[in-house]
C-alpha cells in the first residue's frame, strides 16, 4: 500500500482533487473509470481506498462550487464503491450533517450504514494525552498548568462538557490549530501561558491564523482532506 495525499482547497472542485491525489481522469471519465485505470497501472494492488475528511464542508459548499451538481458526484462515488467494486470509501463528517447528506443522496447513507462508526468525544484523560504526548515525544515541555488550562477551555466549549468530562469531537480541529500556534511560539523548548494568551487564550475563539503546509506533529489529519490509497486485498 502506498499513500497519495492531497488537501481540499475551496478553489478546486472535488474531482480535480481526486486527480491531484492520484486518480487521473476522475474529472472527465468519472470515479469508476479512474479507479480502473489506477489499478491497471498498479497491477500489484487490487483495491483503492478513498478517504474524504471533513466531508461536511463539501455538503455546505458543494463539491465543485455548484451545489446542484454535487448529488451527481456523490451518486457517482456511491456507484463506484458498490458491493463488488474495487473502490472503498471512508467519509469523515460531523454527525449533525447526516440528515443533509440523506436529503441530497438518499442511497449513500443506506450504502454506508453497515460500516457506520460513531466517534464519541474525548475523555479528559485522553484529551490531556493528546495535548501533552506529541510535545513530549519531540522534547518540548508545557509550562506548569497550561495543559490543564487548555483542557478546561475545551470542556467549556460544550454546554455539558464540565459535567460529562468529555470534549465534543467538533472542537478537536480548533484544538489542533491552537496547539500548532503554540508550537510556532515555542521558546527554549517550552510552550507558554503567554503564547496561549497571545493566540486568543480561550480555545473557542480559535487561532487567528490558519495552518500552513509545514504544520507539526499535531497536524496529520488537518492536512488530509482527501486521500487515496491503492491497497492489497486482505
Amino acid at each position: 500500500m502506498w499513500p497519495v495525499w492531497t488537501g481540499w482547497r475551496d478553489t478546486q472542485d472535488l474531482p480535480t482533487e481526486f486527480e491531484r491525489a492520484g486518480l487521473p481522469g476522475a474529472t472527465s471519465g468519472g470515479i469508476a473509470a479512474a479507479v480502473a485505470r489506477k489499478l491497471a497501472s498498479e497491477p500489484h494492488h487490487q483495491r483503492v481506498l478513498l478517504v474524504i475528511d471533513q466531508f461536511e464542508e463539501l455538503l455546505v459548499q458543494g463539491g465543485d462550487g455548484r451545489p446542484q451538481d454535487f448529488p451527481a458526484l456523490l451518486d457517482d462515488i456511491t456507484t463506484a464503491a458498490g458491493e463488488h467494486g474495487p473502490l472503498s470509501v471512508i467519509l469523515v463528517m460531523r454527525d449533525d450533517f447526516h440528515h443533509r447528506l440523506a436529503a441530497l443522496v438518499p442511497k449513500l447513507p443506506a450504502a454506508a450504514t453497515p460500516g457506520l462508526l460513531n466517534v464519541t468525544g474525548e475523555l479528559t484523560t485522553d484529551l490531556h494525552d493528546i495535548i501533552v504526548e506529541p510535545a513530549r515525544v519531540v522534547g518540548l515541555h508545557f509550562q506548569p498548568g497550561l495543559p490543564e488550562q487548555i483542557v478546561s477551555d475545551v470542556l467549556a466549549s460544550s454546554p455539558d462538557g464540565k459535567e460529562t468530562l468529555r470534549a465534543p469531537v467538533t472542537v478537536l480541529p480548533l484544538l489542533e490549530l491552537t496547539l500548532d500556534q503554540l508550537w510556532r511560539r515555542r521558546k527554549d523548548g517550552f510552550l507558554s501561558h503567554e503564547a496561549y494568551r497571545r493566540i486568543g487564550g480561550v480555545l473557542t475563539r480559535g487561532p487567528r491564523r490558519l495552518p500552513s503546509r509545514d504544520m507539526p506533529m499535531w497536524s496529520a489529519a488537518a492536512k488530509r482532506r482527501a486521500s487515496i490509497r491503492p491497497s492489497k486485498r486482505g
